[in-house]
């Protein structure tokens, strides 16, 4: 049974009050959505560029490690304040799994025999807002 830790560090999102944020949340991704005409390319390719940023964190430190599920996913988000709800903090998880599975392929799936679950902790950390990722592969694996 083996750990594998990643680290998105950063700020690439700018919120709706001027907040700095490492990723939107689902509240952010809805909202783009909605844009008269140009909502779902416009979705489209907000859930691509920071599937970009995820695979290039990914790559930079797994490089072409193979991790073998089924494993369970938790994020340490460290936001800047208390500001969001923990349930949008949650949508990187869709981003991270599918840069992990579709672009770096790190793993095969993200389907549930591979990804067994995912928690979202909640952090607070105004200087140093990122994102740790641990991947832990469950019993029997590894």
């Amino acid at each position: 049974m083996s750990d594998f830790k990643v680290i998105i560090q950063g700020v690439y999102f700018r919120g709706n009050k001027k907040v700095q944020r490492t990723f939107p949340d689902w509240n952010d991704f809805i909202k783009e959505c909605r844009i008269p005409n140009r909502g779902a390319a416009i979705s489209n390719s907000t859930k691509k560029k920071y599937q970009k940023i995820c695979a290039d964190f990914i790559w930079d430190q797994l490089g072409s490690t193979k991790i073998e599920g089924p494993v369970l996913i938790q994020y340490d988000c460290y936001e800047v304040d208390n500001g969001r709800d923990i349930g949008n903090i949650g949508f990187v998880d869709k981003i991270f799994c599918d840069a992990l599975c579709h672009d770096v392929r790190t793993m095969a799936d993200d389907n549930p025999n591979n990804i067994k679950g995912f928690a979202v902790i909640h952090h607070v950390d105004a200087e140093n807002p990122r994102i740790e990722v641990t991947i832990r592969q469950m019993k029997g694996t590894g």
